[in-house]
């Protein structure tokens, strides 16, 4: 995959695409509080404030506070083009993983991401 930068917008490139959020303040170095793993999607939910990813159980890496991850969006289609990226990687007879960025502090979730097993998404990107 090209290189992918966590800024508010839509990155399109020949293999693949991102979505992503504002960025989050930028912590002090070695406190970076986004990490990045990967996500075999159960299932997804497009809300008009926000999207929902629950990922499975099999064959996740670097998800240690899942599995729920939410992102709140300002738009209907900041949340389709999420949804597009989320279901393009679904593909019944070939599904990938979608790579995920969320902040791991809980006590920052929005109010529909409970504590125990959900983060905020920052971004996603097809693998």
């Amino acid at each position: 995959m090209k290189s992918i930068a966590l800024f508010p917008l839509v990155i399109a490139g020949m293999v693949g695409a991102a979505i992503a959020a504002p960025a989050p303040a930028k912590a002090q170095a070695g406190s970076d509080p986004i990490i990045e793993g990967l996500c075999n999607v159960d299932h997804f939910a497009v809300f008009k404030d926000s999207v929902r990813i629950k990922c499975g159980r099999q064959n996740n890496s670097g998800l240690y506070h899942g599995p729920y991850f939410v992102m709140t969006v300002s738009d209907w289609e900041h949340a389709n083009l999420i949804a597009q990226v989320v279901t393009q990687t679904k593909n019944a007879n070939n599904p990938k993983p979608v790579r995920l960025w969320y902040d791991k502090r809980g006590q920052l979730n929005p109010g529909n991401c409970n504590i125990e097993n959900c983060r905020t998404l920052v971004a996603v990107a097809m693998e």
